[in-house]
């Protein structure tokens, strides 16, 4: 029986008791089987040389949809004219038909196999991709080439991110091109070929004797308190946290009130870079910014600021203190190495301050408990606190002898008002 073959053909086909070979009126040598049951399945048939008609099944009509039938099909009454003895081929399954990944697909693989990345990591990557390559996520990545590269670093800089910035980019999206299996990574081909490199440029700044006192005044409640337009003393205390600890930007802003040991007087940063948690003493300084915060023992933030409000908050304050040279919140993690140094403590010491990860066996192994890290971490906080005040009495950089009674500092600065 000869008819058109369409998709209404095949749904009205029902069972009659025999088989029934249907045969295709558009293209010859193609048609459909029903069996007596009517389970219906494409064939193809033909002649070769000889004058022998050979056919062949191609598939279900419940699993193969008729235009890839008549695709097939195609390709076989091809080889027959050719030939070819069809029937003798060995059946193979036909290759599904795979999408290439894009870039977004690579990205998702990436965060996903990468087990050891670290929370705060991951949201990282995405913000980066979601700031700066967005319109480059949904492009196929055999696709995306080092001149695409190049028009996105063109842009990126055009717009007027910072050269770390730009770079920071083009470092995560070549991470993401080397986890896939591309032979050529275009990040790299773009750099080879241009000249520029990803590498970041080591930053020196640190807060100068002057720069410190500044800080502090804005921090001060007492009646000789400048009266700074706009100022957020809570703010202001969050800078000063960061100047006496050390700590990193993500450390401040993920501690928790249940963080402050109040038996103790310590504190946890348990969302570290290194993946240790780090407890430090709250002494003079820190405890009164501290004791003042976390009124309560529960999982609410110690700091009352996100990563959005500390953003807008650190602009106005960076634009009320008007320093000459720029400087960012890890510049102040940088300042309390610096001035660590400058009044005599030892490199390792100033390490296990910033909760650097241990390097060798004893170190990771052995000394992990915090008996003599309290202490450790207590005197050079106190010194380093002595240090601030002689700053802010204006006395110029330098090495002081730790004469006044640290309370006493303390209360100087944080007088009620």
């Amino acid at each position: 029986m000869q008819l058109k073959i369409t998709q209404r053909a095949i749904a009205s086909l029902e069972p009659t008791g025999s088989v029934q070979f249907l045969r295709d009126s558009d293209l010859q040598g193609f048609g459909i089987k029903v069996t007596a049951k009517g389970k219906a399945s494409y064939f193809v048939e033909g002649r070769i040389k000889g004058g022998r008609t050979v056919r062949k099944a191609i598939g279900s009509v419940d699993h193969i949809a008729l235009d890839q039938a008549k695709t097939d099909a195609k390709g076989m009454l091809y080889r027959l004219s050719k030939g070819i003895d069809i029937s003798k081929e060995r059946s193979t399954p036909a290759p599904l038909s795979v999408e290439p990944d894009t870039l977004q697909d690579a990205l998702d693989k990436y965060l996903l196999t990468r087990v050891s990345l670290r929370e705060t990591t991951i949201n990282d990557y995405k913000k980066v991709f979601a700031n700066c390559l967005p319109e480059l996520l949904h492009i196929p990545i055999e696709d995306i080439s080092k001149e695409t590269v190049a028009v996105k670093h063109r842009e990126l800089t055009k717009q007027g991110k910072s050269t770390a910035y730009v770079n920071k980019a083009m470092r995560t999206l070549k991470a993401v091109f080397n986890s896939t299996d591309l032979t050529r990574n275009p990040v790299t081909q773009f750099y080879e070929s241009s000249g520029v490199t990803t590498k970041p440029t080591a930053r020196h700044r640190y807060l100068s004797a002057h720069e410190i006192s500044e800080i502090v005044h804005l921090t001060r409640r007492d009646k000789d308190a400048i009266p700074y337009p706009n100022v957020n003393r809570d703010f202001a205390d969050l800078l000063m946290f960061y100047l006496l600890t050390g700590c990193r930007l993500n450390e401040a802003l993920g501690l928790k009130k249940s963080d402050y040991n109040h038996r103790e007087d310590t504190l946890t940063f348990r969302d570290t870079k290194s993946g240790r948690d780090h407890t430090i003493p709250c002494t003079g300084w820190i405890k009164r910014i501290v004791s003042q915060f976390a009124t309560t023992e529960d999982d609410s933030p110690l700091f009352p600021f996100t990563y959005s409000t500390y953003r807008h908050q650190f602009d106005i304050h960076r634009r009320i203190l008007g320093f000459h040279d720029a400087w960012t919140t890890h510049d102040l993690r940088r300042t309390f190495a610096e001035h660590c140094q400058l009044i005599g403590v030892d490199l390792h010491v100033i390490s296990a301050c910033l909760n650097h990860a241990p390097v060798g066996v004893t170190r990771t192994s052995y000394l992990g408990g915090g008996l003599a890290k309290k202490h450790m971490l207590s005197e050079v906080y106190g010194q380093l606190q002595r240090q601030y005040s002689a700053y802010v009495k204006g006395l110029p950089e330098g090495k002081y002898a730790p004469e006044d009674d640290l309370q006493t500092l303390v209360d100087q600065m944080y007088s009620p008002e």
